[in-house]
């Protein structure tokens, strides 16, 4: 045994406490980098979000939608004028204490100049879409279009948007 193989298990063993190291960090940032992939990858764009939320207006018999009273069926994409009211915005979608809920709706039927808003709308329209529907006045069934501005919640961090 010469006075070298005394230090062999030494290095040996400060080799592998490194390589162990360096390793284990190469993995984490492997699974950080992988992680943070998947939720770009997944995500869902707010105004996605928005237009998902939006499309109770107009197919919700609890909203503004228009429900065949002889056979209950309710008609997609359609809005009966006399629930276009806003008690019924106000029962159909809570906008929480002061905008504290994520989206904020101004409503506007574009042939008949007829608006509606939540109650927390600030008139910071961040997003828009709008559907074609059918609009029942009591007697017939006419063409328009409804006009939904979107506002997110003021009160929200970019943190808590995603």
């Amino acid at each position: 045994m010469s006075g070298d193989d005394v230090f062999e298990v030494g290095r040996k063993a400060i080799y592998w406490m490194i390589a162990s190291f360096i390793i284990g960090m190469a993995m984490i940032a492997f699974v950080i980098l992988i992680v943070g992939y998947q939720g770009r990858l997944t995500a869902v764009p707010v105004e996605m979000k928005a237009e998902f939320v939006a499309l109770r207006f107009v197919n919700n018999p609890d909203c503004f939608a228009y429900k065949d009273p002889v056979s209950q069926r309710v008609l997609p994409a359609t809005v009966d004028l006399a629930k276009f009211t806003q008690e019924q915005l106000d029962s159909c979608y809570d906008s929480g204490e002061k905008g504290s809920t994520v989206f904020n709706f101004k409503l506007t039927l574009s042939e008949r100049k007829k608006s509606l808003q939540t109650q927390s709308y600030y008139q910071v329209d961040q997003g828009f879409t709008g559907f074609a529907v059918m609009v029942w006045d009591g007697t017939t069934f006419t063409r328009d279009v409804l006009e939904v501005y979107v506002q997110e919640s003021l009160r929200l961090s970019a943190r808590e948007r995603s």
